[in-house]
């Protein structure tokens, strides 16, 4: 078989989610060609992450949503916001108080703000900076605090905290 290898092995690739890793538990025969173009696409994605620069300021200028970066508008907007007929987030739709009692919420979703934020993720990153007491989930914080966790969430974990909409807004 030309561009073919039988292969015996099982690669995860550091920064790649697990459901995204090439799983090759061999014997399995692999277009050589197609992985290795596989392997180079996310090896490039790794050094864009490395690569991309520090934010100079703040993710979050001064109160009210109007000191709110764009791109976390945007996410938001995909996180806990309506879609349109096209899958695509619709712009202003997002609901900082996502998952509050008595606000909309999906039926068995926990996920919390207009992050989206799993209560653990909120727990371990709001109590690392000393906002937990204040804001016990997310939907309790103002969009300002929710963004200054995402920014630290995003920060430790990279976009793929936000798994589909950080691809569906252009974020990674």
């Amino acid at each position: 078989m030309v561009g073919a290898v039988l292969a015996f092995l099982f690669v995860l690739i550091p920064g790649i989610p697990v459901e995204e890793q090439p799983a090759l538990q061999g014997p399995h025969i692999v277009d050589t060609v197609a992985y290795v173009e596989f392997v180079e696409d996310l090896l490039q994605e790794l050094q864009e992450r490395q690569a991309e620069p520090e934010p100079a300021s703040s993710p979050v200028a001064g109160g009210s949503e109007g000191g709110i970066a764009g791109h976390w508008l945007a996410l938001a907007d995909c996180e806990s916001g309506e879609w349109d007929a096209n899958a695509n987030p619709i712009p202003g739709s997002r609901r900082w108080d996502y998952g509050a009692p008595g606000a909309f919420v999906r039926p068995g979703y926990y996920f919390h703000g207009g992050l989206n934020f799993h209560p653990d993720t909120w727990r371990w990153v709001a109590g690392d900076l000393g906002l937990l007491e204040s804001y016990p989930r997310a939907y309790d914080a103002p969009p300002e605090v929710q963004v200054r966790v995402g920014a630290e969430t995003q920060r430790r974990q990279g976009w793929n905290a936000w798994p589909v909409c950080s691809k569906k807004v252009g974020l990674r």
